[in-house]
């Protein structure tokens, strides 16, 4: 179970990794399609990825202290 100061704290952090992946968005898309932008392209595409999983783990974290 999880208390309301803990809940509060989750739904800060969720929303802190919304604003990250807005950002990695807004990174990814800026960058020019020049072929030196490839390996950029990729390190931003893979931490986007990490990030989704991390979002989805949060978000199922906070559903589950929901319930209690």
């Amino acid at each position: 179970m999880m208390d309301n100061n803990n809940k509060l704290l989750l739904v800060g952090i969720i929303d802190l990794v919304y604003t990250l992946e807005s950002e990695l968005d807004d990174a990814y898309n800026s960058l020019p399609e020049y072929r030196a932008n490839v390996d950029s392209q990729s390190c931003i595409d893979y931490a986007r990825s990490t990030l989704y999983d991390l979002k989805e783990k949060l978000e199922k974290l906070k559903y589950k202290s929901l319930d209690d």
